[in-house]
């Protein structure tokens, strides 16, 4: 059976996702375009580098900015494109 590929979620979002402190395994899931087994994976791997570090973190979360550090997100050129998609320019 083939697998369904998972469709990406708009950059505005991306974007209120990104926004929020803590990343439970559904936000994982959607901000890598992932399925929630992989997705718990990746929580994993982060959760276990941040203890590492003598950290404790709340049951089933990890910090948002892990989670942006491990995908390599660039905050600034997403918010540049939603600004451009919805026709707003930089002139004042």
């Amino acid at each position: 059976m083939a697998r369904k590929k998972k469709k990406p979620i708009s950059i505005s979002d991306t974007l209120k996702l990104l926004d929020k402190q803590w990343a439970n395994t559904s936000d994982i899931a959607k901000i890598g375009c992932v399925g929630i087994n992989r997705a718990g994976i990746i929580k994993k791997t982060i959760a276990q580098s941040i203890e590492t570090e003598e950290c404790k973190l709340p049951y089933g979360l990890v910090p948002m900015k892990y989670v942006i550090d491990y995908f390599k997100l660039d905050i600034k050129y997403l918010k540049r494109v939603e600004k451009i998609t919805r026709g707003e320019t930089n002139e004042k």
